[in-house]
């Protein structure tokens, strides 16, 4: 009976679920990896938006101007998030294709 269960369970609506939660360890469409760009770069794009909507409305408060900490607010904010999408693929996605390989071999 619980054999049954299990088997109905890994059908086709819970593929998506599978796909995602980590049947697979970087799935891939093509070079793009899903779950390196569904976790980082909505995320960090969105904190960036945010920041910039935050130094909008700030301006539009103070009269045109933004505070010196708003400002670097937004250029490290800002560098860091570009350095994050810029070196997206580091060194541990590397390591985890090599000790791939090695499994296989």
């Amino acid at each position: 009976m619980m054999y049954v269960l299990l088997i109905a369970m890994s059908s086709t609506i819970y593929a998506f679920r599978k796909f995602y939660i980590g049947r697979e360890l970087n799935p891939t469409v093509g070079s793009l990896d899903i779950k390196s760009f569904n976790e980082l770069r909505p995320g960090m794009i969105l904190w960036l938006l945010i920041d910039i909507s935050m130094a909008c409305a700030q301006a539009t408060r103070l009269g045109g101007h933004i505070t010196d900490s708003m400002i670097l607010i937004l250029l490290f904010q800002g560098l860091y998030i570009m350095d994050a999408l810029y070196n997206e693929v580091g060194p541990s996605f590397g390591s985890l294709s090599l000790h791939a390989t090695e499994r296989v071999m």
